[in-house]
């Protein structure tokens, strides 16, 4: 299990602005990586809807062939929106 101060808000010296300083990447890397996508894009295929199955499952097929975006690029992402 990783600490809480995995991921740590800093401010820049010059700017003050916040930004978001990722301790351990080479950790979260492994982790966050295909099996945990399998894990997690199996799961989503349980419960999404009926509608959604197709894609979920082409998402999960991919991942199996250790293809497409993982956990780690989903958080990414999500991070880069902010």
């Amino acid at each position: 299990m990783l600490s809480t101060t995995s991921c740590v808000v800093v401010l820049e010296r010059q700017t003050r602005a916040p930004f978001l300083e990722w301790r351990y990447a080479a950790v979260f890397r492994q982790r966050l990586g295909y099996p945990e996508t399998i894990r997690q894009l199996e799961q989503r295929l349980l419960k999404c809807h009926p509608d959604n199955r197709r894609h979920a499952a082409a998402e999960l097929e991919l991942a199996r062939k250790g293809k497409g975006p993982t956990v780690l690029d989903w958080l990414v992402e999500i991070i880069g929106e902010q």
